[in-house]
């Protein structure tokens, strides 16, 4: 049996096959263990290059048009202790602010931690993950107005006078993916921060390869370990 050895882990090829597939299918570290018999140590460390490939997996440069839109994760307000209530709801929160952009004509999705809801660092994610100049949807919160000046076509909808929707001008398809990674987060039980962009990356990259076979998403898995273009080089 051929062994792998990946930034100093020494597994073989079947171990990770059964670990890729039980993983597509069931994320958490106990049920993978229990499936594949893997002890969770080692699993970690397994675990935690898989996500490093996936979040180093980016789909093409985005063409548009372009929804984006801001989220937060972290425990929601109303599930904190008294003492921690102190901090605000929704904008303004000490939650990990996300940029999300979801792209009308591949259907992917990227996003990213920033520090802010701040256009400084939305713009510096649209330059990084889409063409100059692209058609940009948001909703009607201040952090996207400088958007026109900095050369995008730039169109809004108003939910608080109840629009979601103007033709091709919407936020639904990246609010879509918010709810899916939320659904994701409550799953993990909770994160450490340090940890947060290895998950997204997992989150972001199992939305975009959602309609593909399990066969296919460990294929191609498989093909990113042994590249291992993110670190480190492979010993076959």
């Amino acid at each position: 049996m051929r062994e792998w050895i990946v930034v100093g882990l020494q597994v073989t090829e079947q171990s990770w096959l059964v670990v890729l597939d039980s993983f597509i299918r069931d994320s958490t570290i106990l049920a993978v263990s229990r499936e594949t018999g893997v002890k969770p140590r080692r699993l970690h460390g397994m675990l935690t290059l898989i996500r490093q490939v996936m979040l180093a997996d980016l789909p093409p440069m985005f063409r548009g048009p372009i929804e984006a839109d801001d989220a937060f994760l972290g425990p929601r307000w109303h599930n904190r202790r008294s003492w921690q209530r102190a901090t605000k709801r929704g904008r303004g929160t000490d939650q990990q602010p996300v940029i999300g952009l979801f792209d009308q004509d591949s259907g992917k999705v990227a996003a990213t931690l920033i520090p802010k809801v701040e256009w400084q660092y939305i713009h510096a994610f649209l330059k990084e993950r889409a063409r100059p100049k692209v058609k940009l949807f948001t909703d009607t919160y201040s952090a996207y107005k400088p958007a026109n000046r900095s050369g995008y076509g730039h169109q809004v909808v108003d939910h608080l006078k109840g629009e979601y929707a103007r033709g091709m001008v919407t936020v639904n398809r990246i609010e879509s993916f918010w709810g899916y990674m939320k659904r994701q987060f409550k799953v993990t039980g909770g994160l450490r921060r340090s940890r947060l962009k290895l998950y997204l990356g997992e989150w972001v990259w199992r939305y975009n390869f959602r309609n593909w076979p399990r066969e296919a998403k460990v294929k191609r898995l498989i093909h990113l370990l042994k590249e291992q273009k993110f670190s480190g080089k492979i010993c076959k």
